[in-house]
């Protein structure tokens, strides 16, 4: 088990350095928006992602997680006048699951999120909120994450968010 959680947290910071390296580049290349303040057309989303989940009550094995998102903005220019922001309200479903026990469970997030736009292609978010996880029983939990979301073209998205209980990546298809 122990082994288990030094894999994640290394994991974890690999992903942590991508995501740096991503902004950077992203930041350099593309002309900055943060402090833009004209009107935006925010798009819904529905991603598909992969990753690890770090909840311990699923036995033992390797912690491996499939989900799924749709996100819908609510405030498309955000609350901050000055930035280039926006709200907006995410649901979704975790397939949690344990290679190696046969061990499974189902995870139903609704978070709160907001998102800065550094550029036209980049934005880095935080969500906020609580999930539903149904694992012999129901129980909530609180649900923690940052993220990162890179515009391949208009529909096409890369994603990834670390957080608790989730370390994620995928894509999102915009429409």
């Amino acid at each position: 088990m122990a082994d288990t959680h030094l894999t994640l947290r290394k994991l974890l910071l690999f992903v942590a350095a991508i995501s740096v390296s991503l902004a950077l580049t992203q930041s350099v290349s593309a002309q900055s928006t943060l402090k833009d303040r004209g009107t935006h057309r925010r798009p819904q989303m529905l991603s598909a992602l992969a990753g690890f989940h770090f909840d311990g009550r699923y036995g033992a094995g390797f912690p491996m997680a499939l989900s799924g998102r749709y996100y819908y903005p609510i405030v498309p220019d955000g609350f901050a006048s000055g930035l280039n922001d926006e709200f907006g309200l995410e649901a979704g479903l975790d397939l949690l699951l344990r290679f190696g026990s046969g061990d499974a469970g189902i995870g139903l997030p609704f978070t709160g999120l907001y998102a800065l736009h550094f550029t036209d292609r980049f934005d880095a978010y935080v969500k906020l909120g609580f999930s539903i996880h149904i694992h012999r029983r129901a129980h909530v939990h609180p649900y923690a994450a940052f993220g990162i979301r890179l515009k391949i073209n208009e529909s096409l998205y890369f994603r990834a968010e670390a957080g608790y209980p989730l370390l994620l990546a995928g894509i999102a298809f915009a429409f």
